[in-house]
C-alpha cells in the first residue's frame, strides 16, 4: 500500500512536470517499467 501511494505522487508529479516541461516520452516509459518491476 506504501508503495502504491509514493508510485501515485510519483505518477503525478511526473504528469505536472511532462505538462511544463515537455519530457520526452521515453522517461515517463521508463518510469512506468520501474513501476512495474517493484
Amino acid at each position: 500500500m506504501f508503495m502504491y501511494v509514493i508510485g501515485m505522487l510519483g505518477l503525478m508529479l511526473i504528469y505536472c512536470h511532462s505538462k511544463m516541461l515537455l519530457i520526452n516520452p521515453v522517461l515517463f516509459l521508463n518510469i512506468i517499467c520501474f513501476r512495474l518491476n517493484i
